[in-house]
């Protein structure tokens, strides 16, 4: 039986990750990268995740329009 608290887990590890991201945290990331893939994310996952939060609208054009399909 999942957990109730399934999808809070996985928002948590979600928050955490982007964070250990923007804080260019090699060591913690090559480790949450297995915790994350044993939480079911894939290597696609982990990349929307690392686009999303690397992400800046200031270093953007002024005509810039985001791929939607990502």
């Amino acid at each position: 039986m999942p957990s109730i608290f399934a999808d809070e887990w996985r928002e948590c590890l979600i928050a955490h990750y982007a964070y250990v991201i923007r804080l260019n945290d090699e060591r913690t990331e090559r480790t949450l990268r297995g915790v994350m893939h044993d939480a079911g994310f894939s290597d696609d996952d982990l990349r929307k995740i690392y686009v999303s939060a690397t992400a800046h609208v200031d270093d953007m054009p002024a005509d810039f329009v985001p791929d939607l399909e990502i």
